[in-house]
């Protein structure tokens, strides 16, 4: 195979990959989050995923999938959405709050 010629269609591939990527992250309006979790019991924990989105796309039927590290995915609805204060550097601000409770089958790393 003649390389000058792959790397060409190659590089197009990657920009159309690239460009496709950058639209769907700026379709989902998602500006930031976090995770915060809390020991409840034994092996059971409360986690939180929280998202920083625009409040105009927040969605009822939006849901986080959450990859818990034993080999389990939760899917987790959102359960809060505060619209949070408009100052100068943000505006159509919400904070979506997406809880659920997970117990480990025991201690692990």
């Amino acid at each position: 195979m003649d390389t000058c010629r792959f790397l060409p269609t190659a590089r197009r591939l990657m920009l159309a990959l690239a460009l496709a990527a950058c639209s769907l992250a700026n379709a989902l309006y998602k500006y930031g989050g976090e995770i915060r979790y809390q020991h409840v019991s034994a092996s059971t924990h409360l986690i939180e995923v929280i998202l920083f989105v625009r409040s105009s796309s927040v969605d009822t039927a939006h849901q986080v999938y959450l990859d818990l590290g034993d080999g389990s995915v939760d899917t987790i609805a959102w359960t809060e959405s505060v619209l949070l204060p408009d100052d100068s550097s943000c505006h159509d601000l919400a904070r979506v709050t997406y809880p659920t409770m997970h117990t480990y089958a025991g201690p692990g790393t």
